[in-house]
């Protein structure tokens, strides 16, 4: 009897359609963690730093590992390969409010490590009657979206076509991430090598229909910065199809 496939955990890098990269930094952070799970490790070092709230209660009796700020835990808890977890993004918004965090550091932090469309999202996400003095100063610090956050090809429906994620920890907030044609339009933009092989992945998975495709490119909303890519992006995408 074939046993079902049990699908990999949902991550902020399918969420923000931004991938997950070699980070040396998370490397490190792994390293200290030893065999635990990273985030397990990541909400210990909140908790020893009296970031208590939406995970766990319990506080280990050790001093914070030295030379890691609290700017680097909200970094690495909202890189694109952390997992999609409510009661993170609760955790990090408490840690937001209450830290000491230079707001122009933190973005060029988040930045390098590709934390900062999630890192935008989630301040967007949070009421204006609970924004602190110091939620508003990361804010003003970043007023436009992260580049690469807007202004990709996509398909005139494509929040329609969005699929739900499903978080734990959360009741008011739903989540989705785009849908298999819009994720392969967005590679578009660009389509080389990297790009290409996402696209050839959702066709020999059968996430992604041929058919679909051909005619979401034909009335694809181009942003005028990418129009010229995707003219040369086309027949290599359409090259794919052929071949499915």
């Amino acid at each position: 009897m074939l046993e079902p496939a049990v699908k990999p955990p949902a991550t902020l890098g399918m969420l923000s359609a931004n991938p997950p990269h070699r980070s040396f930094f998370r490397e490190r952070l792994q390293r200290l963690a030893g065999p635990r799970g990273l985030e397990d490790w990541l909400v210990e070092e909140a908790n020893v730093r009296g970031h208590l709230g939406a995970v766990g209660t319990s506080v280990p009796e050790r001093e914070p590992t030295p030379g890691l700020s609290d700017a680097d835990l909200i970094v690495a808890l909202l890189m694109p390969h952390s997992e999609v977890d409510g009661r993170l993004f609760k955790l990090v918004v408490r840690m937001l409010q209450r830290a000491h965090i230079d707001p122009t550091l933190l973005w060029f932090h988040a930045r390098r490590e590709r934390a900062d469309r999630v890192l935008y999202w989630l301040l967007d996400l949070v009421p204006e009657s609970e924004r602190t003095q110091q939620l508003v100063a990361f804010i003003d610090a970043c007023p436009t979206p992260p580049r690469g956050d807007v202004g990709a090809v996509l398909s005139p429906q494509w929040r329609a076509a969005c699929r739900p994620v499903v978080l734990t920890g959360l009741q008011r907030l739903s989540v989705s991430c785009l849908g298999p044609v819009d994720l392969a339009l967005t590679k578009m933009g660009r389509a080389d090598d990297a790009d290409l092989a996402v696209v050839a992945f959702l066709l020999k998975t059968r996430q992604l229909d041929p058919e679909a495709l051909r005619r979401a490119i034909e009335v694809a909303v181009v942003p005028p910065e990418y129009a010229e890519l995707f003219v040369v992006a086309t027949p290599k995408v359409l090259t794919l199809l052929d071949g499915a």
